[in-house]
């Protein structure tokens, strides 16, 4: 399938790989997941593992959290809506929402990038598939103790840009980098810990 997701679940030796949503042979997305094991070579049965997105969605993202869960982001659904809703996937608990993206946030294209405490910086993107690109940014933190979402506004990027490159560097910096955008500029990010730059 297109468009899926795949997440090591730990940084262990042998760590099992989430293979999360994309779209199906016919280019509908799907709400999929299996559980690949590297050891093996092979994926787990379905009768042992049957794990459902709450939405279908392609073109997401997903990021390993510090707990070991990991958080779904953005992507389109099988009507081609983009989709705001979040959802946190934990090896005991499958897939739970936790709630929505704010209206200004980019979910079709954007980046998401993990941030040293934990938190996520969601950047650009596009408000619907086809769309423009936006400046908009969020933080985004999931509490590990009760799952309850955080979403921040922080300022806006130097130009909007959608389908671009984000990474986080050693000094907690982000580098955002190409991508469709109004400028030919690069641009470094630093949150700080009340989610402004």
């Amino acid at each position: 399938r297109a468009g899926a997701t795949a997440t090591r679940l730990s940084d262990d030796l042998g760590a099992p790989v989430l293979v999360a949503g994309g779209a199906d042979a016919a280019g509908l997305p799907i709400a999929q997941a299996e559980l690949y094991k590297p050891l093996r070579d092979a994926f787990v049965d379905p009768s042992d593992f049957a794990a459902t997105m709450q939405t279908p969605r392609t073109g997401h993202r997903a990021l390993l959290l510090p707990d070991g869960s990991v958080l779904f982001v953005g992507g389109v659904d099988d009507a081609g809506q983009p989709v705001r809703a979040l959802e946190l996937f934990a090896l005991d608990a499958g897939f739970v929402a936790v709630g929505d993206l704010p209206a200004g946030a980019g979910v079709v294209g954007a980046s998401a990038t993990p941030l040293p405490d934990g938190r996520i910086l969601l950047a650009g993107g596009r408000l619907t598939a086809g769309g423009a690109a936006v400046d908009t940014a969020y933080i985004i933190r999931v509490d590990p103790v009760d799952g309850s979402l955080d979403t921040v506004a922080t300022d806006r990027l130097a130009a909007p840009r959608a389908d671009h490159q984000a990474v986080a560097l050693c000094d907690g910096t982000i580098v955002l980098a190409g991508g469709d955008t109004t400028g030919d500029v690069s641009e470094r990010y630093q949150p700080s810990p009340t989610g402004r730059r």
